[in-house]
């Protein structure tokens, strides 16, 4: 009667380790897709809208940045600004060799587009940012909604190459925003 009842707890055994070891396995996977691979940002303000809305969530696509390591103007990047010890998601504005303009009180981004024509944004007072031009593997990330009050290069400071980590992509929430058009 022993002999009967050791094959069925053999099985369940055996079915628990089986389940263990997928469970390991799943957790592994995510854990190289999260730190490789991509990750989830919620937004907690309006400072990318239109395009990311306050309580949105989204993939930002770290893979691309990890191989490539290259920042183009436009990009809607998530970087680290050590000053504020956050990680924020803004726009790349700013590229190495651009000139950081002072007038008066006010600042003014100074650059030249796709076709080399010279170009100015005004940055407000931005007490973050100091007069000359923008180091090697510098960037000045701006927020799309300047009306919203959020943090970033004009306060926080320009943002070095080592600390954008990733490359904002889909909405993942709310389901009605998964599909938008950029």
């Amino acid at each position: 009667m022993a002999k009967k009842n050791e094959k069925p707890r053999r099985r369940r055994r055996r079915a628990r380790r089986v389940f263990l070891s997928l469970l390991i396995l799943l957790s592994l996977s995510a854990l190289a897709v999260r730190l490789i691979v991509a990750e989830t940002y919620l937004f907690s303000s309006d400072a990318m809208k239109p395009l990311y809305r306050k309580g949105d969530i989204a993939v930002m696509e770290k893979l691309e940045m990890l191989t490539e390591n290259e920042v183009e103007r436009g990009d809607v990047v998530l970087s680290m600004f050590e000053s504020a010890d956050r990680r924020l998601v803004r726009r790349v504005s700013g590229m190495p060799g651009d000139l950081i303009d002072v007038r008066g009180e006010e600042k003014y981004l100074v650059y030249k587009d796709a076709e080399g024509v010279m170009r100015e944004k005004a940055l407000g007072k931005a007490p973050g940012l100091v007069y000359g031009t923008i180091p090697e593997h510098a960037y000045l990330l701006l927020s799309d909604n300047f009306d919203a009050e959020a943090d970033d290069s004009r306060t926080l400071g320009l943002v070095y190459l080592t600390d954008i980590t990733a490359e904002a992509g889909m909405i993942l929430w709310p389901p009605s925003r998964m599909f938008r058009e950029n």
